[in-house]
């Protein structure tokens, strides 16, 4: 990517609480408009991190009703 430097995605995403850092390998800068491909990934991607937050919050929630 011309844009950001991929070695500064994983040091930056470490600082979110919950964030993570994927690569969608020859994707480029703007994921929204790459091909469809690319996109099927993206998707994918934000799909299963929603998952996952998902299942974290009944999770914690499901611990505190006790």
């Amino acid at each position: 990517d011309r844009v950001v430097k991929r070695a500064t995605h994983g040091p930056y995403a470490r600082r979110m609480p919950n964030g993570q850092h994927r690569v969608i390998e020859g994707a480029r800068h703007e994921l929204l408009q790459e091909s469809d491909a690319h996109l099927e990934q993206v998707w994918d991607e934000v799909d299963r991190f929603i998952g996952e937050q998902e299942s974290s919050t009944h999770a914690t929630l499901g611990s505190q009703a006790r």
